[in-house]
């Protein structure tokens, strides 16, 4: 599959869970991972007939833990799950294993998502203003 013919079309939040445990003040950490599930949903647009035109849904779940520095004792959590959604123009064939053969490409959206639907849960509590990277991690 060649991804020039992939754009990204937005993503659809489906749930979220958000919990504060504690407001304590102080130092702590916090844990930030991206997972993309390895469900892909294809459909196809047949109203195209110069090209064929698909959608490409991916699942994905952000989950932001934070705890406290000295004793690590859970602070907040909250966990994010989304549709990702891009298109693919072309005859390319689409592989079931897509979402794993590609996941550095579809985790750089994935990732600028995220941060984005977190930053804006996070605009009117004491914790905005974490950072929230708007890349994937170096280990993905």
């Amino acid at each position: 599959m060649d991804l020039k013919n992939l754009f990204y079309k937005g993503h659809n939040l489906t749930s979220v869970d958000f919990d504060i445990y504690s407001d304590r003040e102080g130092k702590g950490y916090y844990n930030y991972s991206n997972e993309i599930n390895n469900d892909v949903i294809v459909i196809e647009d047949l109203s195209h007939s110069e090209s064929l035109k698909r959608d490409i849904q991916i699942e994905v779940t952000s989950l932001l833990e934070g705890f406290e520095q000295e004793t690590d004792v859970k602070l907040f959590s909250l966990k994010l799950n989304f549709t990702a959604v891009f298109c693919l123009y072309g005859d390319d064939v689409l592989e079931e294993s897509i979402a794993q053969d590609n996941e550095w490409f579809f985790l750089n959206f994935v990732s600028q998502s995220a941060k984005k639907t977190i930053e804006s849960i996070l605009e009117d509590t004491s914790l905005r203003g974490i950072p929230i990277p708007a890349h994937r991690s170096r280990e993905s």
